[in-house]
């Protein structure tokens, strides 16, 4: 049971900052000092966390899909963003703020 918790609260936080991250990128419509690269990396990881859950089987691997597939589409998200907004700023990208 605390392990099943910890998975929740973990995937909670990640969805939070995820969600901050790309709310931050809409407002100053630049994606900063982000790497895209690293981005997709990241993932590719998340993807991959969510396939070892499904050979894991439901019933074990329930908090690698739930966290992973949270984290993937927050990535998504984020690399949407670099279509949307492919320039970095100089300023923005060395400092990451406005």
């Amino acid at each position: 049971m605390a392990a099943e918790s910890l998975a929740v609260f973990a995937t909670l936080i990640i969805l939070q900052g995820g969600i901050q991250q790309i709310r931050k990128i809409w407002q100053a419509k630049c994606t900063g000092a982000l790497s895209l690269p690293m981005t997709l990396v990241f993932f590719a990881k998340d993807v991959s966390n969510v396939f070892f859950g499904i050979v894991l089987g439901l019933e074990l691997g329930w908090p690698l899909i739930l966290m992973g597939a949270v984290s993937g589409i927050l990535k998504l998200g984020v690399t949407i963003t670099f279509l949307l907004y492919p320039e970095k700023l100089e300023t923005e990208a060395r400092v990451g703020y406005h």
